[in-house]
């Protein structure tokens, strides 16, 4: 059971990487959908939006991918849950990460958010990340 201690030093290794460094300035791979439809996915903006977030820039890190940024105390909770279940044997309450539901209703707002954010019109505009 050393998995979870694996998997949150490696979490922590990665925050304080990208706390360090602009992922602006790297030169990541595009993401293969967007290389491949010109279209952002609900995922593209999300290392940025993690970098201004760790520097406490709410609003920009929002603008990046708000999606991201509202899913990640859904997935803290989901991450703690099953850290709980490997620790005591029982999930917290409202476990996300063992629900069918959860998944389906986290597919469907990131396929509306995904068609939202590739709209050329005010406000949609908004929700696309900055390139």
């Amino acid at each position: 059971m050393r998995w979870p201690l694996l998997l949150i030093s490696s979490a922590v290794a990665l925050l304080v990487l990208l706390w360090h460094t602009d992922p602006a300035q790297w030169r990541l791979p595009l993401c293969t959908f967007y290389a491949s439809t010109g279209l952002y996915c609900p995922g593209c903006g999300g290392v940025r939006a993690t970098h201004e977030l760790l520097h406490g820039h709410v609003l920009r890190a929002l603008h990046d991918n708000a999606f991201w940024i509202a899913c990640l105390p859904i997935f803290a909770y989901a991450a703690l849950s099953e850290l709980s279940i490997s620790r005591r044997g029982r999930p917290l309450p409202g476990n996300p990460s063992r629900q069918t539901k959860f998944f389906v209703a986290l597919a469907i707002v990131g396929l509306l958010f995904c068609v939202l954010r590739n709209l050329p019109w005010y406000p949609w505009t908004l929700i696309a990340p900055l390139t």
